[in-house]
C-alpha cells in the first residue's frame, strides 16, 4: 500500500493474521513481488500474498513503520527481540564456515560459533558466486546476491534532466548519441549498458520521459538520424541485400538488418513481403527437404477415418473464389472482415494468413477482392488529427498513447507507432491536433486541487482524477509529484482524513444497517463521509468489502447474472471507464455486486469476445 495508509498498529495485526494462517511468520520477500521476482521466489505464498492484496501490506510498509523486518517481527510478539547486529557481514560469515568446515568441524559446531542455525551454516558452505559483484550468493534458487537482486529489482528513477545529461555524456565518449539498442536492458556483461549499470538510463525510460527515442536526442540537443523510405530505396536495399548474402531477405532479417526498412514500413508500401519479392523476382527461401521417414504400419480403416476427420482442410482446396466466400462469411459474423493475425493459422472454415497470399500477392487484395476496402497502413498528419478529434466527440476524453498502443482491427483510427512516425512524439500529436498537454509541477497541481475541492465541496478523491480530463491533472500525475494523493492533498491545504479501525468500521456498518432497513451496498459507501468510511478504506481494513459485511454481521445478497445483465453491466463498464473492459479488468468476483466475474461471462457467452459483440462494444 502507499505511504499514510498502514499505521504501526495496522501492520502489526496483519504480521500476527498471517502467521495465524501460515503457522509462521511471513519472509521479508513475500511480501514484496519485485524482491520476490528478483531472488527467483515468485511461488507459494508470494502468490497468495499478490492474490489477496490488498489485505497484507508490503515489506517497504512495514520497514517503514519499524525501521526493519526484524523489529516489526518482535513488536509483533512473533520474535522475542529484534536480532542484534552481526559483527561480520555476510561474505566474512560465509568464508568463516567454509574454512571451518575444511577444518573438520560439524555443521552444528560452526552454527554455534557464528550464532546461526545449522540449516544457515549448510546455505553457506553450498554458496556460489554473484555474476555481478562476485559476492556470496547464498539462497540455492537465487542467481545473485540480495545487494545485486534489489538494485535490479528498484531500478533508479531518472528525471529528464539527468536523462539529457546522460546522453550527452554517451555522445561526448563514443563521439555519436547512443542508439535505442545500446540502453536496452539486458546482463550480457560484454554490453557497456550491463557492464556499467546503473550509470546509464533504459531506453524504456527515455520513451518515457520524452515520448519518443528522437525526442530525447532532440532534447539533449544531439542530432536525429532519420531515414526515410520509399518504393526505390526499399526496392534497392532488398536488391543490394539479396546480391550480398545469396538470398531473399526473412521476416527475422528487417528486424535485426540496420540496412533494411522494418515489417511495418514494407507493408505500408507493398501490402506484404511476398508482394515486395515478387516484384523483384526474388523466391522465398524454401527449407531443406526433410529425409522420408519409415512408412508406419498401416492402421484400420476406421481408425484412419476418425483421424483424417479432425485434419484442416488441405491448401490446394482453397482457390480464389472460396477464399473470398470464406472473408465474406468472417465479416458477417464478426461484423468486420478478417485481419491478417485472425487467420495466421488454417481453420475449419478459413484459409491460413500464407494461402491468402499464395492466391492474391497481398491480403489487402484479398480484401479488395471480396470488396472490403482495406486496412490502411498509412496515416498522414491530416488524418491522424481528425482521428483524435473524432475520438474526443465521440468519448469526452482524448486518448491515451496506452489505448492507441495496438492496431485497430477496423482500421478505424491509427496505431501509436503511427503517431509517433508523423509526430515524433505523443504530445506533439495532441499539440497539432489543438490540444496542448498541460505541464504540471508541485505548486500548479496543489492550485489544481483546492480548485477541484471548491468544485465539488469536499476533499477529492482518486475517483475525481481519473480518467483524466482537460484542466485537471490525472492520478498518475499527482503520484509522480508527491508519491501519494494524500501528501498532495495535505500541501494542498486539506485536512488529514479520518483513520477509521476496524472496530470503528462495523459499528457504522451495523448503524447504517439499523437506520436504512438493509446492509449497505458498494454504490452507497464509494466515497467516505463523516458518518462513514468509504469502500477503498473498507477493503484496506477486511480485504474485501464482502469480507467487512460479514465481520459486521450483515447478510450479503449475490447476485445471479443472466444474459441481459451481463450485458448491462459490460456497457455500464464501458461508459465509466472510456473502453470495454478486458477480461483481466473483471478477474474474481466484484463484492459490489456490480459486475460479474470473468468465469461467469464466459460461462454464459462461450468466450470474452463473444459478449462484448454482443453488447456491442466490438
Amino acid at each position: 500500500m502507499r505511504a499514510g495508509t498502514w499505521t504501526p498498529e495496522l501492520v502489526a495485526a496483519a504480521l500476527q493474521d498471517w502467521a495465524r494462517e501460515f503457522g509462521e511468520p511471513p519472509k521479508a520477500y513475500e511480501w514484496s513481488v519485485s524482491s520476490a521476482r528478483a531472488v527467483g521466489h515468485e511461488e507459494g505464498r508470494v502468490r497468495g500474498w499478490m492474490a489477496e492484496y490488498p489485505r497484507w501490506p508490503g515489506t517497504r510498509a512495514v520497514v517503514h513503520h519499524f525501521g526493519s523486518w526484524s523489529a516489526a517481527l518482535a513488536t509483533a510478539g512473533l520474535r522475542e527481540e529484534p536480532l542484534a547486529p552481526w559483527e561480520m557481514d555476510l561474505a566474512e560469515r560465509v568464508e568463516t564456515a567454509q574454512r571451518l568446515d575444511r577444518a573438520g568441524l560439524l555443521a552444528a559446531e560452526i552454527a554455534g560459533l557464528l550464532d546461526v542455525k545449522p540449516a544457515t551454516v549448510r546455505a553457506y558452505l553450498r554458496a556460489g558466486a554473484c555474476p555481478d559483484c562476485g559476492g556470496p550468493v547464498v539462497n540455492a534458487k537465487s542467481r545473485r546476491c540480495q545487494g545485486c537482486a534489489a538494485k535490479r529489482a528498484h531500478r533508479p528513477a531518472w528525471t529528464a534532466e539527468e536523462i539529457i545529461a546522460a546522453l550527452r555524456d554517451w555522445a561526448a565518449e563514443h563521439g555519436a548519441p547512443p542508439a535505442a539498442i545500446d540502453w536496452m536492458p539486458s546482463e550480457n556483461l560484454s554490453r557497456r549498458w550491463a557492464s556499467e549499470y546503473p550509470r546509464w538510463p533504459s531506453n524504456a525510460q527515455v520513451h518515457a520521459a520524452f515520448g519518443s527515442w528522437n525526442s530525447g536526442l532532440e532534447a539533449a540537443g544531439l542530432e536525429v538520424h532519420r531515414r526515410t523510405w520509399d518504393r526505390e530505396s526499399i526496392l534497392a536495399a532488398f536488391q543490394a541485400f539479396a546480391e550480398r548474402h545469396r538470398r531473399s531477405p526473412r521476416l527475422a532479417d528487417l528486424k535485426d538488418d540496420d540496412g533494411l526498412p522494418s515489417r511495418i514500413t514494407v507493408e505500408r508500401h507493398f501490402g506484404s513481403l511476398e508482394a515486395l519479392r515478387d516484384e523483384l523476382g526474388l523466391e522465398a527461401e524454401r527449407p531443406e527437404p526433410r529425409p522420408k521417414a519409415k512408412r508406419p504400419t498401416p492402421r484400420p480403416k476406421a481408425k484412419r477415418r476418425a483421424a483424417r476427420k479432425w485434419l484442416p482442410p488441405a491448401h490446394q482446396r482453397w482457390d480464389r473464389d472460396r477464399i473470398v466466400a470464406a472473408i465474406r462469411a468472417f465479416a458477417d459474423e464478426h461484423g468486420r472482415p478478417p485481419t491478417s493475425k485472425d487467420w495466421k493459422r488454417v481453420g475449419e472454415d478459413h484459409p491460413a494468413w500464407g494461402s491468402v497470399v499464395r492466391h492474391f500477392g497481398s491480403f489487402g487484395a484479398a480484401l479488395s477482392a471480396a470488396g472490403f476496402a482495406p486496412r490502411r497502413f498509412s496515416w498522414d498528419r491530416e488524418q491522424i488529427v481528425a482521428a483524435l478529434n473524432a475520438h474526443l466527440r465521440e468519448h469526452g476524453v482524448l486518448p491515451t498513447a496506452g489505448e492507441w498502443a495496438e492496431r485497430d482491427p477496423t482500421g478505424a483510427r491509427p496505431a501509436l507507432h503511427n503517431v509517433h512516425h508523423q509526430f515524433g512524439s505523443w504530445d506533439k500529436a495532441l499539440e497539432a491536433a489543438g490540444h496542448p498537454v498541460e505541464r504540471w509541477d508541485r505548486h500548479t497541481l496543489t492550485e489544481a486541487l483546492q480548485a477541484l475541492g471548491e468544485e465539488l465541496g469536499r476533499r477529492p478523491i482518486r475517483h475525481d482524477l481519473r480518467p483524466k480530463r482537460p484542466g485537471r491533472p490525472g492520478y498518475d500525475t499527482v503520484l509522480s509529484q508527491f508519491g501519494s494523493l494524500t501528501a498532495a492533498l495535505e500541501a494542498a491545504g486539506y485536512e488529514q482524513a479520518k483513520q477509521w479501525s476496524r472496530e470503528e468500521t462495523v459499528a457504522a456498518l451495523r448503524s447504517w444497517s439499523a437506520e436504512h432497513g438493509s446492509a449497505p451496498t458498494y454504490d452507497d459507501w464509494r466515497r467516505g463521509s463523516d458518518s462513514h468510511p468509504g469502500v477503498g478504506a473498507v477493503e484496506r481494513l477486511f480485504g474485501s468489502w464482502t469480507e467487512g459485511l460479514l465481520a459486521a454481521g450483515l447478510s450479503i445478497q449475490k447476485r445471479n447474472w443472466d444474459r441481459e445483465a451481463i450485458i448491462t453491466a459490460l456497457r455500464a463498464w464501458a461508459a465509466e471507464h472510456g473502453r470495454p473492459p478486458a477480461s483481466a479488468d473483471w478477474k474474481g468476483t466484484d463484492g459490489s455486486g456490480r459486475r460479474p466475474a470473468t468465469y461467469r461471462v464466459q460461462r454464459e457467452f462461450g468466450t470474452w469476445g463473444a459478449a462484448l459483440r454482443e453488447a456491442g462494444l466490438v
